[in-house]
């Protein structure tokens, strides 16, 4: 005749259905929205809306932030300067910026101070940019780009 295996003792399921109640408790807590200084107890956006009334400026705009802390803003350089910046992309330890003038690499090892790697100008109405394992793609979609990247004009 076959033996049954041992059955649990009657005592160890009710401490392990504490235990596992216990555990989805914590969880729960530990995931737990916990409202920061103006976010509704609701744990929706802030109220009232801290970005109206902003200052503007180039450089130096008022900021507004919910759920998120700069910890760089770094100036363009040279030919990127007031061109508007329109993409990113990111592979390992660098951040790929896209604009209207070109494309920027950036160095993010260190969050709170990029350094620039290099930048290609190319001018067109907007460089996106996508990489794909050790490969970056920049597209253009408007008829003022050149395909040598001259920034005179078309001709």
């Amino acid at each position: 005749m076959a033996s049954l295996p041992p059955r649990r003792s009657l005592v160890a399921r009710p401490l392990l259905a504490r235990f596992v109640l216990a555990a989805g408790v914590l969880a729960a807590a530990a995931c737990a929205h916990m409202p920061g200084a103006g976010a509704s107890a609701a744990g929706g956006p802030p109220s009232p809306d801290p970005r109206v009334g902003l200052k503007p400026g180039m450089f130096d705009a008022g900021q507004a932030a919910w759920n998120m802390k700069l910890l760089s803003n770094s100036k363009p350089q040279g030919a990127f300067l007031g061109a508007t910046n329109s993409d990113l992309a990111f592979t390992g330890h660098y951040a790929i910026q896209g604009s209207y003038n070109g494309y920027q690499v950036w160095d993010i090892s260190n969050p709170s101070a990029p350094t620039l790697k290099t930048g290609f100008v190319c001018p067109a109405s907007q460089s996106d940019v996508s990489v794909y394992k050790n490969l970056l793609f920049v597209s253009g979609e408007g008829l003022t780009g050149r395909r040598d990247c001259g920034r005179e004009g078309v001709h």
